[in-house]
């Protein structure tokens, strides 16, 4: 879904208005919103603080990634294509 939002610039008379997509989930509830560069550009131009943003990793993520990385390098065989993902996901909607 394409929508246009717009909204006043700091309350000063601006009114800026871009072209967002919703993106939704599973469930069809909004998950998250598609920015076009063009306006990506604009607003990194104007929040220069945006693109030096950061949030760290927290430590317990960091250490579930190593843990799955070190069982992939003991038994590669163990991962599989995303397509048998797919079809077995495909295979247990079917049987609903």
């Amino acid at each position: 879904m394409v929508s246009l939002c717009c909204f006043n610039e700091l309350n000063l008379g601006i009114i800026i208005c871009m072209k967002v997509q919703i993106i939704k989930d599973g469930n069809g509830s909004d998950a998250g919103v598609f920015i076009p560069m063009s306006d990506w550009e604009i607003i990194k131009a104007e929040y220069p603080e945006i693109q030096t943003e950061e949030m760290p990793i927290p430590d317990w993520q960091k250490e579930i990634v190593l843990k799955r990385v070190a069982e992939i390098q003991k038994n590669p065989q163990i991962l599989r294509p995303i397509e048998d993902f797919f079809d077995d996901n495909e295979n247990v909607l079917n049987e609903l």
